[in-house]
Protein backbone atom coordinates (compact mmCIF):
# COMPACT_ATOMS: atom_id res chain seq x y z
CA UNK A 1 0.00 0.00 0.00
CA UNK A 2 1.34 3.45 -0.92
CA UNK A 3 2.26 6.13 1.58
CA UNK A 4 -0.61 8.40 0.50
CA UNK A 5 -3.17 5.63 0.84
CA UNK A 6 -1.92 4.89 4.38
CA UNK A 7 -2.24 8.58 5.24
CA UNK A 8 -5.81 8.66 3.87
CA UNK A 9 -6.79 5.70 6.03
CA UNK A 10 -5.11 7.24 9.09
CA UNK A 11 -6.89 10.57 8.61
CA UNK A 12 -10.24 8.83 8.07
CA UNK A 13 -9.79 6.78 11.23
CA UNK A 14 -8.86 9.87 13.24
CA UNK A 15 -11.83 11.82 11.91
CA UNK A 16 -14.13 9.01 13.07
CA UNK A 17 -12.74 9.43 16.61
CA UNK A 18 -15.23 11.80 18.29
CA UNK A 19 -12.68 13.01 20.87
CA UNK A 20 -10.20 14.01 18.17
CA UNK A 21 -12.93 15.70 16.11
CA UNK A 22 -14.25 17.73 19.05
CA UNK A 23 -10.72 18.82 20.00
CA UNK A 24 -10.05 19.92 16.44
CA UNK A 25 -13.33 21.88 16.36
CA UNK A 26 -12.45 23.55 19.67
CA UNK A 27 -9.04 24.60 18.37
CA UNK A 28 -10.61 26.04 15.22
CA UNK A 29 -13.10 27.98 17.37
CA UNK A 30 -10.28 29.48 19.48
CA UNK A 31 -8.44 30.57 16.33
CA UNK A 32 -11.62 32.07 14.90
CA UNK A 33 -12.32 34.00 18.10
CA UNK A 34 -8.77 35.41 18.11
CA UNK A 35 -9.13 36.46 14.47
CA UNK A 36 -12.44 38.20 15.15
CA UNK A 37 -10.93 39.91 18.20
CA UNK A 38 -8.10 41.29 16.07
CA UNK A 39 -10.55 42.52 13.45
CA UNK A 40 -12.70 44.16 16.13
CA UNK A 41 -9.64 45.85 17.63
CA UNK A 42 -8.60 47.31 14.27
CA UNK A 43 -12.09 48.64 13.55
CA UNK A 44 -12.38 50.06 17.06
CA UNK A 45 -9.04 51.89 16.75
CA UNK A 46 -10.02 53.29 13.37
CA UNK A 47 -13.32 54.64 14.69
CA UNK A 48 -11.74 56.08 17.86
CA UNK A 49 -9.06 57.99 15.99
CA UNK A 50 -11.27 59.04 13.03
CA UNK A 51 -8.51 57.87 10.72
CA UNK A 52 -10.47 56.07 8.05
CA UNK A 53 -7.68 56.62 5.54
CA UNK A 54 -5.47 54.39 7.70
CA UNK A 55 -7.83 51.39 7.65
CA UNK A 56 -6.13 49.84 4.58
CA UNK A 57 -2.70 49.67 6.30
CA UNK A 58 -4.44 48.31 9.40
CA UNK A 59 -6.14 45.60 7.36
CA UNK A 60 -2.82 44.73 5.72
CA UNK A 61 -1.32 44.49 9.17
CA UNK A 62 -4.24 42.26 10.20
CA UNK A 63 -3.42 39.78 7.44
CA UNK A 64 0.22 39.68 8.53
CA UNK A 65 -0.57 39.52 12.24
CA UNK A 66 -3.26 36.87 11.72
CA UNK A 67 -0.78 34.56 10.06
CA UNK A 68 1.64 35.34 12.88
CA UNK A 69 -1.05 34.60 15.50
CA UNK A 70 -1.97 31.33 13.76
CA UNK A 71 1.70 30.32 13.86
CA UNK A 72 1.97 31.18 17.54
CA UNK A 73 -1.25 29.32 18.34
CA UNK A 74 0.05 26.31 16.41
CA UNK A 75 3.30 26.29 18.36
CA UNK A 76 1.76 27.05 21.77
CA UNK A 77 -1.38 24.92 21.76
CA UNK A 78 -1.63 22.50 18.89
CA UNK A 79 1.84 20.92 18.92
CA UNK A 80 1.89 20.42 22.72
CA UNK A 81 -1.69 19.17 22.50
CA UNK A 82 -0.71 16.58 19.92
CA UNK A 83 2.30 15.47 21.96
CA UNK A 84 0.39 15.03 25.21
CA UNK A 85 -2.64 13.51 23.45
CA UNK A 86 -0.53 10.84 21.75
CA UNK A 87 1.41 10.13 24.94
CA UNK A 88 -1.76 9.83 26.99
CA UNK A 89 -3.33 7.53 24.40
CA UNK A 90 -0.31 5.23 24.38
CA UNK A 91 -0.29 5.11 28.19
CA UNK A 92 -4.04 4.30 28.14
CA UNK A 93 -4.91 7.37 30.12
CA UNK A 94 -8.68 7.65 30.46
CA UNK A 95 -8.83 11.45 30.12
CA UNK A 96 -7.01 12.06 26.84
CA UNK A 97 -9.20 15.06 26.03
CA UNK A 98 -7.38 16.94 28.80
CA UNK A 99 -4.42 17.22 26.42
CA UNK A 100 -6.24 19.89 24.43
CA UNK A 101 -6.98 22.24 27.34
CA UNK A 102 -3.99 24.63 27.51
CA UNK A 103 -3.22 24.84 31.26
CA UNK A 104 -4.38 21.32 32.04
CA UNK A 105 -2.14 20.24 29.17
CA UNK A 106 0.92 21.31 31.16
CA UNK A 107 -0.22 19.38 34.22
CA UNK A 108 -0.90 16.30 32.10
CA UNK A 109 2.53 16.62 30.51
CA UNK A 110 4.25 16.53 33.89
CA UNK A 111 2.00 13.75 35.14
CA UNK A 112 2.56 11.49 32.15
CA UNK A 113 6.28 12.02 31.77
CA UNK A 114 7.39 12.02 35.42
CA UNK A 115 4.62 11.92 38.08
CA UNK A 116 1.73 13.93 39.54
CA UNK A 117 4.05 16.11 41.61
CA UNK A 118 5.96 17.19 38.49
CA UNK A 119 2.66 18.21 36.88
CA UNK A 120 1.74 20.24 39.94
CA UNK A 121 5.18 21.90 39.98
CA UNK A 122 4.85 22.84 36.30
CA UNK A 123 1.48 24.49 37.00
CA UNK A 124 2.91 26.24 40.07
CA UNK A 125 5.79 27.52 37.94
CA UNK A 126 3.32 28.79 35.35
CA UNK A 127 1.37 30.67 38.03
CA UNK A 128 4.53 32.17 39.54
CA UNK A 129 5.94 33.25 36.18
CA UNK A 130 2.78 34.86 34.85
CA UNK A 131 1.12 36.21 37.99
CA UNK A 132 4.09 37.69 39.81
CA UNK A 133 6.76 40.13 38.74
CA UNK A 134 9.75 37.82 38.31
CA UNK A 135 13.05 38.46 36.56
CA UNK A 136 13.34 37.51 32.90
CA UNK A 137 15.84 34.79 33.76
CA UNK A 138 13.13 32.95 35.73
CA UNK A 139 10.81 33.08 32.71
CA UNK A 140 13.56 31.77 30.45
CA UNK A 141 14.37 29.02 32.95
CA UNK A 142 10.70 27.97 33.10
CA UNK A 143 10.46 27.87 29.30
CA UNK A 144 13.63 25.76 29.12
CA UNK A 145 12.20 23.33 31.70
CA UNK A 146 8.96 23.11 29.71
CA UNK A 147 10.78 22.49 26.41
CA UNK A 148 12.99 19.82 28.00
CA UNK A 149 9.89 18.14 29.43
CA UNK A 150 8.26 18.12 25.98
CA UNK A 151 11.42 16.64 24.46
CA UNK A 152 11.42 13.98 27.19
CA UNK A 153 7.73 13.28 26.42
CA UNK A 154 8.55 12.79 22.73
CA UNK A 155 11.40 10.42 23.61
CA UNK A 156 9.16 8.51 25.99
CA UNK A 157 6.43 8.27 23.35
CA UNK A 158 8.89 6.90 20.76
CA UNK A 159 10.25 4.34 23.21
CA UNK A 160 6.74 3.19 24.20
CA UNK A 161 5.61 3.03 20.58
CA UNK A 162 8.59 0.90 19.54
CA UNK A 163 8.29 -1.51 22.47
Amino acid sequence: MSFWRKMQIKIRNRWNDSEYRSALKGTIMVILILFLWLLYDIIKRTIETNSYDKIIPWLKMLVFSTSYVFGIIFVISIIPGIITYKLSKILYHEKSIMAWIPIVNIYLLGKLTINKMAGRLLILGLIIVFCFDVPVIVLILYIIILVVTYIYAIIKYIKLKNS
